[in-house]
């Protein structure tokens, strides 16, 4: 599920680099690479042995299968749509509350709610009791969100080993979470001249640097870094509540920190 759609949104962003390498579509071309990404989709309950449970519990997970399918999709389509046309009364007024609830539900669409979603199936297959699946799927959730905003920051701070372009979301003209976190920091001029950089979808280095450094002054960069931290904080407190003590949950546990300190 996570491969296909990492095929199919790299064509839709014209991306370059995935995992340190070119991305597929440049390796394969566009129409294996759409062919390849969305057969991932239909192979991924077949390789995951869902057709060996139970008949009850194949079709819990079907169903959350598809749940998590249409909302990555509608997430996805909510994306490329882009949140541009908040962007002037933001830029006027410094208020970001209603563009940033809106990035939030792009991203609980995208990422948030497949990760929640395969919290939920493995509550489906294990018989959890009746609080942790909510409590899990939370955390799932709350996970995939942080780890957006962890990659929205690292965009613009540079990945170890180079495995995505320094810059990418400035260079595409994205709205992200560090842009809209400087927004209700920076003075009026500064944010025109972002957003004004942005609509430009400019490859000027130097363009990219001077949106960067401007996002840096305002701490906005370390601000989406510590709010991904306080996500996970809460949601691991609500859950670890309802879960016992064991080697999975400090493996659940050093995942999201290593997600958001990564």
């Amino acid at each position: 599920l996570h491969v296909g759609s990492l095929v199919i949104d790299d064509i839709q962003d014209d991306s370059a680099i995935r995992r340190g390498g070119k991305c597929v579509h440049l390796e394969y071309g566009n129409a294996t690479a759409i062919n390849s990404g969305t057969a991932c989709y239909f192979m991924a309950p077949i390789l995951s042995g869902i057709q060996d449970l139970p008949d009850e519990k194949q079709l819990k997970i079907y169903q959350l299968y598809f749940d998590v399918l249409r909302s990555g999709h509608a997430g996805q389509g909510l994306d490329i749509h882009g949140l541009d046309y908040l962007m002037p009364e933001v830029v006027a007024t410094g208020k970001t509350e209603g563009i940033l609830n809106s990035l939030r539900a792009i991203h609980t669409y995208k990422t948030g709610g497949a990760a929640g979603t395969l919290c939920r199936m493995a509550c489906v297959i294990a018989g959890a009791t009746e609080e942790q699946p909510d409590a899990l799927e939370n955390y799932g959730t709350k996970i995939g969100l942080a780890f957006q905003i962890v990659d929205d920051a690292l965009n613009l701070r540079g990945f170890e080993g180079d495995l995505k372009e320094v810059g990418e979301d400035i260079r595409d003209g994205k709205v992200t979470y560090p842009v809209i976190a400087a927004m209700s920091k920076l003075d009026k001029a500064d944010r025109e001249y972002i957003f004004g950089i942005l609509q430009e979808k400019t490859s000027d280095t130097g363009k990219i640097a001077s949106v960067i450094q401007m996002l840096n002054s305002v701490g906005a960069i370390d601000a989406c870094l510590a709010e991904a931290r306080e996500f996970v904080e809460t949601a691991w407190d609500r859950l670890d509540k309802v879960i016992e003590d064991s080697l999975p949950k400090i493996m659940m546990r050093a995942f999201a920190d290593y997600l958001t300190e990564r």
